[in-house]
């Protein structure tokens, strides 16, 4: 089987000046469009999208600057890819758990993340991990870690925390909500949100808790009583 392709060097040169001037497109976008609109719920939402944008087109640019190359000599590059791809993997995954963590709509800088022990104020985002400003110091978080422990955002320090909890195989979520009445660390003076996840018995939760209030302790009581759940990214 023929795996030659017809790539050429030159074909390649263009294909990442291209995806090169595409990033400087989106990035220059992303400033300059939202100004345009002066409604800011408008704006809000364009820059959001375009954000979210962003952080997928760097990865998906190297994916495709990646799969050229190797498409230019298939044998020789196919193992020069494949080893880095090895040797780098590590880097690799935590820099992808942070693409996913960063297009969380609850995620920027200044909200309040809890993840594992640590909690504080979102500072800086890295490509491996994020800076948050905790009572006494700055914290680095590598995104792995987070990957690992979960993630809770508030807006401020004195915001109840949002969760959000993936509900599985759900029949009935009315009886979700009277499951959550009956709990007492349930904060209701943030009411409970239940949106159906595509289109199978599949919701996410959004839910806030009373202060000392644990999610693996409501995420127990639920699967206590049937009701499957994991961690919302």
């Amino acid at each position: 089987m023929n795996l030659e392709t017809n790539i050429s060097w030159v074909l390649f040169i263009q294909i990442i000046v291209a995806l090169i001037a595409g990033y400087f497109i989106i990035r220059i976008a992303r400033r300059l469009i939202p100004q345009l609109f002066k409604r800011k719920s408008v704006s809000t939402k364009i820059r959001y999208g375009l954000s979210r944008t962003f952080e997928v087109y760097k990865p998906l640019s190297v994916v495709i600057a990646l799969l050229c190359f190797v498409g230019i000599n298939f044998n020789m590059h196919g193992i020069i890819v494949l080893v880095a791809i090895i040797i780098l993997f590590n880097y690799i995954k935590s820099y992808l758990n942070g693409v996913v963590f960063r297009i969380n709509p609850l995620v920027e800088v200044g909200a309040y993340i809890t993840a594992g022990e640590f909690h504080g104020q979102i500072i800086k985002f890295l490509f491996f991990g994020v800076f948050i400003r905790e009572a006494n110091r700055n914290r680095f978080i590598n995104y792995s870690f987070i990957d690992q422990h979960g993630f809770s955002i508030s807006q401020s320090a004195n915001t109840p925390i949002r969760y959000q909890i993936n509900l599985i195989d759900v029949d009935n979520t009315t009886k979700v909500i009277d499951l959550l009445f009956e709990n007492p660390i349930v904060d209701f003076g943030h009411q409970p949100v239940i949106k159906r996840i595509g289109n199978e018995n599949s919701y996410e939760l959004q839910i806030s808790l009373e202060r000392g209030g644990r999610i693996d302790t409501l995420m127990a009581y639920l699967n206590q009583h049937n009701i499957k759940t994991s961690i919302s990214y």
